[in-house]
Formats: structure tokens, sequence, C-alpha cells
């Protein structure tokens, strides 16, 4: 305002403004420390996500190594054997399911008759212990259908144990009798039958210590093979030995 003039109004708004805190415009602000706080955010939740990311990858390949690694320690060489036609004439296999790993149907399709095996694997090399032997079967005289059961993983030996052994099944009097053939050899006559111990087992193996493995608590006795010829071998044997 020039000396000598009264103010006027364009000099009381100048005034004014000349009073007035400068201030930045309110929408500025909140964007910029929005915007910081936005990518601080998404910056720690990427973090979590990828920690819980890297986390996941880490369990599931501790599990699967674990897995792998008990998978390996039961890869054994043994194997399953049966002769229904020898030992069982009277009796039609209709299913059977040695562990979950062979044959080409689950253990739930096999036990619930949405499948049927006909036969089940029959034979020997490097494979995995089955925890479990399920066995359907007909007898043929009497039309009826029987299945059992048994838990292998509380009978069998250690795997190391296990190497060369041979898990053989029958049936005998519509009961399952189930057998371990232990590895022998004929020079070192190893695990053979200790003299004096009452022969057991499928026809054929008494010479050597088979274990009954089911049914639990089973009497020694040499099941299955042709009877006729078994007994006219027991002949032979006692008088062999001075026997009548």
């Amino acid at each position: 305002m020039e000396p000598g003039r009264w103010p006027d109004a364009q000099d009381e708004e100048d005034a004014m403004k000349q009073s007035l805190p400068i201030q930045a415009d309110p929408r500025e602000v909140p964007v910029g420390v929005n915007a910081l706080a936005s990518i601080n955010a998404i910056k720690s939740t990427m973090g979590a996500v990828a920690m819980r990311r890297l986390l996941a990858i880490f369990l599931l390949g501790f599990v699967m190594s674990t897995q792998h690694a008990c998978s390996e320690d039961r890869m054994v060489f043994h194997s399953l054997n049966y002769d229904f036609t020898l030992d069982s004439p009277g009796i039609e296999l209709l299913d059977c399911l040695y562990g979950e790993m062979l044959g080409k149907h689950t253990r739930h399709e096999v036990e619930t008759g949405l499948a049927r095996r006909g036969e089940c694997f029959n034979g020997g090399g490097t494979m995995p212990m089955g925890d479990f032997l399920y066995v359907k079967w007909r007898d043929k005289a009497m039309g009826k259908v029987y299945e059992d059961r048994v838990d292998l993983k509380s009978r069998l030996p250690s795997p190391k144990e296990m190497a060369g052994q041979e898990i053989y099944f029958l049936v005998d009097d519509n009961q399952l009798y189930v057998y371990l053939i232990p590895d022998s050899d004929w020079d070192t006559k190893r695990n053979h039958r200790p003299p004096g111990k009452p022969a057991n087992g499928p026809d054929g193996w008494d010479y050597l210590d088979v274990k009954t493995l089911y049914p639990d608590n089973s009497p020694p006795q040499v099941r299955g093979g042709n009877v006729k010829w078994r007994a006219e071998r027991d002949a032979a044997r006692k008088k062999e030995g001075g026997q009548p």
C-alpha cells in the first residue's frame, strides 16, 4: 500500500494472504504417504508368502525323502508263492493281494468286490515287503466263499533278515496258512530242520526249518502236496529208519 492512501479491499485481501501460513495441497501428502505404506505392505506380504512357500517346499521335500528312504529300506529280494492245484485241489482261488504295490488293482477294489484278480503275483525278485496278504477263495464242493487278511508287518522279520526268504500260502480245510520258507543251501545245511524237530509247512519243504506266520500258535504239521505221495514217502522213510 502506498503512503498516504487509505487501505482498500484489495489491500485487506493481500494482507490476509500474507498472514496465512503456506500449506501444501492436502491431496498431495496423503498420496505419497499412502503409496509408501502400500509399497511396504506389499513387500511384507510378498516376503511372508515367499517364506511360506519355502517352508512348504522344505516340508514336502523332507516328507518325500523320508518316504523314499522308508520304501528303499523295505525293497528286498524275496518271493511269494502258492500252488492251489497241488496243495488245495478242492479250492478255487478268487482273489489275492500281497501288499499295496503288486497287482493291477488296489486293495479297496479287491476287498469291495469291484475287481476280480483271479490270481495274484507268484514269483520272486527285488520288491517291497508287503504289509499284508489278502486271500479270497471258494470251496468247490460247498460253493461257499471265504476270505482272510493277514497282517504281515508284525509277522515278517526285518528287511535284512527277510532277504532270500519265501512267503508261501495254501488253504487247508478252508483255513488259510501262511509260511516263511528260509533261504538255504545243501552244502552247509543252512536253515535245515534240526534233528528231532517236527516237520512243518508245505509238503516238499519238510527238510527246512519252516516258520508258520499264520495262524498264530498253529502246531507244526506238513500240509498240502499230494497226500498219496506223501504217505508213500513217509512210509519209505519209516522203513529206512527201522520203524514199522
